[in-house]
């Protein structure tokens, strides 16, 4: 059995880092029944384990292109020939093949060998096959549609398959970074259905539906945090690929009523776009997630250059200090966002919901 000294001298030796150290005795305590006191300094998720993983992935993705680009090329294959519903069986029959060979690759890669990088490959050229098959067929299905209406029908089809896929190789093989396309096909399949259901309102209600959509994402990503406030479990790395794709479907739809305003100069739009941010940083730091930030970077630096231009009057003059002003908000919260999580923090009531949130990092 490992003792605490034997952990202290792994990160001695760098084979562990201090959080590591942390984030094992608090496992260790959780499942002797204890309380895990530990707070995480970061938003941990494993990219990769090391070169050798790094150089399976590319070998991986370039072998997925190759054999994908084979069979388009061997069977002439195109776009158009998929909307014309020509050879349906045999697109199908042969992409369904490719997925097979990406499951085959699942079970040794992300089963037995356990590389995330690499699994993240195979899972993304899986529900790609998998979806491609399912348009071959989805194709002839509604060979008696046309135009935009048959382009959606299809992408729906193709999209609910890859929800499929994604499903059973996260079912099968756990790995957390399949709910980021499993997600995002969901909402390809819920965009696509409402403009098929309803191309009008869907049209003028754009940013609305996909900011709506942002947010049943970001429920879902809160799902998985708040059972894991220690993030210590694999759910915490689920969140965090969720949070991926919500921030994004939220910050542009937050701020796409003032985009045009704020691209073209206007003072009152840049207003409204940095308090926008601010309200967002505040919900970043109470659920200690940057993605929302990050989302947000393009239109935080356009409201502080149109802030800057107005100030400094016409010429480049602004760019420098804008890329200044942008720079040291970006390091400002890099370097102190635990003290300003813990701000925030004691500004919120004591109740469940805090108790269920990541609790204030002890690092300044």
């Amino acid at each position: 059995m490992l003792s605490e000294a034997d952990l202290e001298h792994a990160v001695r030796e760098g084979v562990i880092s201090e959080d590591q150290r942390a984030r094992i005795l608090a496992i260790a305590r959780q499942d002797a029944g204890g309380k895990a006191s530990y707070a995480s300094p970061d938003e941990p998720f494993r990219l990769f384990r090391g070169f050798r993983d790094f150089f399976l992935a590319i070998g991986l993705l370039v072998f997925a292109l190759g054999i994908g680009g084979s069979a388009l090329e061997l069977l002439n294959l195109n776009w158009p020939v998929l909307i014309s519903a020509e050879r349906p069986f045999i697109g199908a029959i042969t992409f369904g093949a490719v997925s097979c060979i990406g499951w085959l690759f699942g079970e040794l890669v992300t089963r037995r060998l356990r590389m995330p990088l690499s699994s993240m490959v195979v899972v993304v050229a899986f529900c790609g096959a998998v979806a491609l098959a399912t348009s071959f067929l989805a194709a002839a299905l509604f060979s008696q549609l046309h135009g935009e209406t048959l382009v959606m029908s299809v992408t729906t089809a193709s999209a609910l398959a890859s929800i499929g896929a994604a499903a059973l190789f996260y079912w099968r093989f756990g790995l957390p970074f399949v709910l980021l396309p499993l997600a995002a096909s969901a909402v390809v399949a819920i965009f696509t259905a409402a403009m098929i259901a309803a191309p009008e309102f869907a049209d003028e209600n754009l940013q609305l539906l996909l900011g709506i959509l942002g947010v049943g994402v970001f429920v879902a990503a809160m799902r998985y945090d708040l059972s894991d406030p220690n993030r210590l479990s694999r759910r915490s790395e689920c969140a965090f690929w969720l949070h991926l794709l919500a921030a994004p479907l939220m910050v542009h739809s937050a701020v796409a009523p003032f985009r045009t305003e704020l691209y073209a100069g206007r003072t009152d739009a840049a207003v409204y776009v940095l308090a926008i941010i601010a309200l967002l940083a505040v919900v970043a730091l109470v659920i200690d997630r940057r993605a929302l930030l990050v989302s947000g970077l393009v239109y935080l630096g356009a409201a502080i250059a149109t802030s800057l231009q107005t100030l400094a009057g016409p010429g480049l003059g602004f760019v420098p200090y804008t890329l200044f002003t942008l720079g040291a908000v970006l390091v400002a919260l890099g370097v102190g966002w635990a003290p300003a999580r813990r701000l925030v923090l004691a500004l919120l009531p004591e109740g469940p919901l805090l108790d269920r949130l990541p609790p204030a990092s002890f690092e300044s």
